[in-house]
């Protein structure tokens, strides 16, 4: 075993005393001591307090980040009660048809409760014309597209032209043209289709290649719709002109001739009206022509329509509201009276290092839970809530003038005001005074400063949903908010935790270099000793000799 000389470690030392301690630290060399494991020892005691300031602030993270999560939940309740502010929720129609087939037909909330007679006289119509027969195949033996010259056997060099006339209009109010000219050595079907479609026409042409057709139709229907071939010098579109038909697109059309399209014609209650599509609104009702004549003069077609007011629909709407505020009132009164598990608090790095990822997730579930139990804000916004939907409307001087009168009423307190129906008194109260129901929600005057007891149960409810919204903005910020923009009260605090933590951190490591150079001094000291030590061995053994 080599033998280290005593002045060596002296030299060791003073080096080491002359270095930064936070580059390079050797101890024990001297006296024999674990001196990283006694600073380590040390140093765990130091950052008890540094550990629990950031258990501190990790508890801050995640009372904000609980916060949010209701202020989600929260945003998602008031887009829910928004639609129970609107009167059409409550004037759901209903229309029953008795020719569905033909007629379907669909009531708006705008729609009168009433009886109709809707007879229809002519279904619209686009412009459209087609080949007349089938066109020769534009495909050869090997499955290639022909040229035009090929498809219609025309002659070499021929150069077909045409102009046409659509719907669109030019800014001056005439009808948008376009010529087209393609040679027959060099096109094909598919050109013609491309550029045709490119022309911006209000029209489109299609190439049916399972049936060999050439079809020109407009995208809708109505009598604005049209076609119209202004010229065809070289006879290419008709055909119809005795020449030889395979030589053309065999369109049942003639030059300088419009063809339009047609709006469709009904009756209501013996009133006429012109549609351009086979969709059309009329009084409320939102109806569909799903058959009837082609065209006038062929034999009509009525249907009888009941609309009435859909009570089903309005019950479910209000079940439905009153199920989503129960869950909302749950998930306050969850975390009002959550249980909070003190033995848990947030785990340090080291003790991360122990646990298994299932154990860390077991531990984290204890140590957030009960974060928000009995506090004041969420208290209140519970409570505000209970007397928003247990309080009258005032000034209904008629009808229904609190929840209770429709059959919906509040659990004990333990329940922590959720509402409870009866379904049987609901649907009576919608059946007798729909409208009274109504208003009992959507009473309002949109007055500023109007007092929340005179707004409607949905209207109040809006409000106070929005209040309590931006209360839990102040106290945990917004999730758009970067964390360093954060004005709220957990976002500062969190940041004054973050300053504290960097201060401590700062301390610490000065603590931690104090403790180094002052072992570090012992150590030379130490190597001084045992030199010197040394020295008067070597001296009384040399005068022995």
């Amino acid at each position: 075993m080599p033998i280290i000389n005593l002045q060596e470690i002296t030299s060791i030392c003073n080096g080491v005393c002359h270095m930064s301690v936070r580059s390079l630290r050797l101890g024990g060399l001297a006296t024999g001591l674990d001196i990283d494991q006694m600073v380590k020892d040390l140093m765990r005691v130091e950052r008890v307090p540094l550990d629990k300031l950031r258990q501190d602030r990790q508890i801050s993270a995640w009372r904000k980040q609980e916060w949010r999560d209701l202020n989600k939940s929260m945003a998602f309740f008031r887009d829910q009660v928004f639609t129970m502010r609107l009167q059409s929720t409550y004037m759901t129609k209903k229309a029953i048809s008795s020719n569905a087939s033909t007629v379907s037909v669909t009531a708006l909330s705008t729609a009168a409760e009433g009886q109709y007679i809707l007879t229809v006289q002519q279904k619209a119509k686009g412009a459209y014309v087609a080949s007349d027969a089938a066109l020769a195949d534009e495909k050869d033996a090997s499955g290639n597209t022909k040229k035009l010259k090929d498809q219609f056997s025309l002659a070499e060099g021929t150069i077909i032209s045409f102009t046409l006339e659509g719907s669109t209009k030019n800014q001056d109010g005439t009808f948008k043209q376009a010529s087209f000219s393609f040679n027959v050595d060099e096109k094909t079907i598919y050109d013609v289709v491309n550029e045709i479609n490119q022309a911006g026409l209000g029209f489109k042409a299609v190439y049916d290649n399972a049936n060999d057709r050439f079809v020109l139709m407009s995208p809708t229907t109505g009598s604005a719709q049209r076609i119209k071939v202004v010229a065809d010098s070289s006879n290419f579109l008709s055909g119809m002109d005795g020449q030889n038909p395979d030589n053309k697109l065999k369109l049942k059309i003639t030059a300088g001739t419009e063809y339009t399209g047609q709006d469709a014609k009904v009756k209501l209650n013996g009133s006429a009206y012109d549609f351009a599509s086979n969709s059309f609104t009329l009084m409320g009702l939102q109806v569909t022509l799903n058959g009837g004549p082609e065209t006038l003069g062929e034999p009509e077609v009525s249907a009888n329509i009941s609309v009435s007011l859909d009570s089903d629909a309005v019950f479910n709407s209000i079940k439905g509201f009153i199920e989503k505020y129960n869950e909302q009132v749950d998930k306050l009164t969850g975390k009002l009276r959550e249980e909070r598990f003190k033995d848990y608090p947030p785990l340090n790095d080291e003790q991360r290092k122990q646990l298994t990822d299932k154990e860390i997730d077991l531990w984290e579930e204890k140590a957030k839970s009960g974060l928000l139990r009995n506090d004041p804000l969420l208290d209140s916004i519970i409570n505000r809530f209970r007397s928003m939907t247990t309080s009258s409307v005032s000034e209904i001087t008629t009808g229904y003038k609190n929840l209770a009168d429709i059959g919906i009423k509040t659990g004990n307190y333990t329940e922590g005001g959720k509402l409870f129906i009866d379904e049987a008194k609901l649907k009576e109260a919608i059946a007798r005074d729909a409208e009274g129901v109504m208003n009992l929600f959507t009473q309002t005057n949109r007055k500023t400063n109007e007092s929340w007891e005179r707004k409607g149960i949905a209207y109040r409810l809006y409000d106070e949903v929005n209040s309590s919204i931006k209360k839990i903005v102040a106290r945990a910020g917004s999730a758009t908010l970067a964390s360093d923009v954060d004005q709220s009260f957990l976002g500062k605090e969190i940041q004054r935790f973050d300053q504290r933590v960097k201060d401590m951190e700062r301390r610490i490591q000065r603590k931690e270099d104090a403790y180094w150079r002052q072992f570090t001094t012992l150590e030379k000291a130490m190597a001084k000793f045992n030199a010197q030590s040394t020295w008067l061995a070597n001296q009384f053994s040399g005068g022995n000799k």
